[in-house]
């Protein structure tokens, strides 16, 4: 993983870490890909298809919505806080 250390994750995700060994967390953030969101960038659209599992390292995601009433902010992701994950349990268009 891109210059994330390992007690830096363990305090972001104790959920994600509980548990493991050095080793098995070693293997963890070796296996995590790092993407850098910018501002107004999208990186899941209501709809399309999706397999990720995002983990907010730092900073905060507006999440909306779109209805027949047109879009609405329902919610806000921050650092510590993950967003995907329904998509690693039931792959397809993202809700």
């Amino acid at each position: 993983m891109k210059n994330i250390a390992a007690n830096r994750f363990t305090a972001l995700f104790p959920n994600l870490s509980v548990g493991l060994e050095t080793n098995e967390l070693d293997a963890l953030l070796n296996a995590l890909e790092y993407e850098d969101i910018s501002a107004g960038e999208t990186p899941i659209v209501q709809g399309t298809n999706t397999e990720a599992l995002y983990l907010i390292w730092s900073g905060s995601l507006s999440v909306y919505v779109k209805s027949e009433m047109g879009e609405k902010q329902v919610g806000e992701i921050k650092a510590g806080e993950m967003f995907g994950e329904i998509a690693l349990m039931d792959p397809g268009a993202a809700s």
